[in-house]
């Protein structure tokens, strides 16, 4: 499929600005205090040859930067090897990585690794996108990196794929009573791996990442694996009596920080118009990253930024984007190119499609909108919302509404006369 030019345009500056990531990890590129757990007779071989070249232990103390204590533990077996001190060890004897690597059997955790981890199959861009959504690394090194969802499913899901990509580890699901949510906890080295491809450590809103560049220069299939992830965490499908429906995407941004806010903020209205303009300045880079995509694949999207915001306990201000499908034409396509994996969202999905008339063609819409104003209009004037009753008896998307007043209005045909009021012009 040939790209439009502007899509071509928007896509390029976004890769400019992606962060350019490590997709195969190998041991050597993870945290330097990791515990590296290799078979017993290359772990002896290593240390023997090392303590032979330096000439004693007192020696590779030295130059290692390690207690002899440590060097005799590593002779008995009775200590792993970090990372850092691994490397220094194969680089002082020249042992290959590469023969470090088929021998590795733990590490920090992670039984019998897939070394090198490679991050760009389906399975693994799904692994990133989670950890991109519901899924959070934290800043500090040592934590665990963990997942939260409400549907049990996608928490299996998960934990088959990060088992599949990096090796054997014990697991455990909690279920947080107070948040209505279930909390996965996988190990801190899975939180290396996903840091290196594209996976920000810390607070994700705050921080406001890319989609790493090798996944938006991805094939078809890199983008369905990556998208389908993120609307099974973040997306929903909405049914509504008054609009017919949409899919909907949606994501937060941290816009601003305030100390000392007054309990009725929200009642102020000119601080909400200040912090609309500044969410309006501000995109939240992932959705319309996530929005690229979707245009990328012959899906069209609607962005925007919502009027409601949310102040954290450290008095950070977040705004909420969204992303909308809602013509039946894209809501099918949507389905066939990317689709639901969870059941509920996948069956809503079908009813909405089944209940939505295709969009109209060429200038239908505008003659549609123009027959259907002279119907309501009373003394040169109409209301949207009588406007947007027309679009829903006639099973079409109410959103298509709001984009036929603004041809209507570009073309002089109508203007504004105040909130939810048109007056015609001719």
């Amino acid at each position: 499929m040939e790209l439009d030019k502007d899509i071509k345009q928007r896509l390029n500056d976004y890769i400019g600005k992606a962060l350019k990531v490590k997709t195969t990890i190998h041991w050597w590129d993870l945290y330097p205090i990791r515990s590296v757990k290799i078979k017993p007779e290359l772990q002896v071989k290593i240390v023997r040859s090392t303590i032979k070249k330096a000439g004693s232990q007192e020696k590779v103390a030295k130059i290692i930067n390690v207690k002899q204590a440590t060097i005799s533990k590593w002779l008995l077996l009775q200590r792993d090897i970090f990372v850092c001190n691994l490397i220094n060890l194969c680089n002082f004897v020249g042992c290959p990585f590469n023969k470090v690597e088929r021998n590795i059997v733990k590490i920090s955790g992670l039984k019998y690794p897939n070394l090198p981890f490679n991050l760009t199959s389906p399975e693994a861009i799904k692994i990133r996108a989670a950890f991109l959504s519901d899924g959070h690394v934290p800043r500090k090194i040592t934590a665990a990196p963990h997942y939260k969802s409400n549907t049990m499913k996608a928490h299996r899901d998960l934990i088959l794929r990060c088992k599949k990509i990096f090796g054997s580890f014990k697991i455990r699901t909690k279920y947080i009573k107070d948040d209505h949510v279930f909390v996965t906890k996988f190990p801190s080295v899975i939180g290396d791996t996903l840091a290196l491809s594209g996976v920000v450590r810390g607070n994700k809103s705050l921080i406001n990442p890319y989609i790493p560049a090798d996944i938006i220069l991805g094939d078809r299939e890199t983008k369905k694996s990556y998208l389908q992830q993120v609307f099974d965490d973040e997306g929903g499908v909405g049914i509504e009596r008054r609009s017919g429906g949409k899919i909907i995407l949606a994501r937060n941004c941290v816009i601003d920080k305030i100390n000392g806010l007054k309990e009725n903020w929200v009642q102020d209205k000119k601080l909400k118009q200040v912090l609309l303009e500044k969410s309006k300045r501000k995109i939240n880079n992932l959705i319309y990253g996530e929005s690229l995509l979707l245009n990328s694949l012959g899906i069209v999207t609607n962005l925007y930024v919502m009027k409601n915001f949310w102040v954290s306990k450290v008095g950070t201000i977040s705004a909420q984007w969204a992303l909308e499908i809602f013509t039946k034409k894209d809501l099918e396509n949507f389905r066939k190119t990317v689709g639901f994996t969870l059941n509920d969202k996948r069956e809503k999905l079908e009813r909405l499609i089944s209940n939505l008339r295709y969009s109209f063609h060429n200038n239908e819409g505008i003659e549609f909108a123009k027959t259907k104003i002279f119907e309501i209009e009373k003394n040169n004037s109409f209301k949207f919302s009588d406007l947007a009753k027309m679009f829903k008896k006639e099973k079409r998307c109410i959103s298509l509404t709001s984009h036929y007043i603004k041809k209507l209005e570009n073309e002089k045909f109508i203007k504004k006369v105040k909130q939810g009021i048109y007056q015609l012009t001719e």
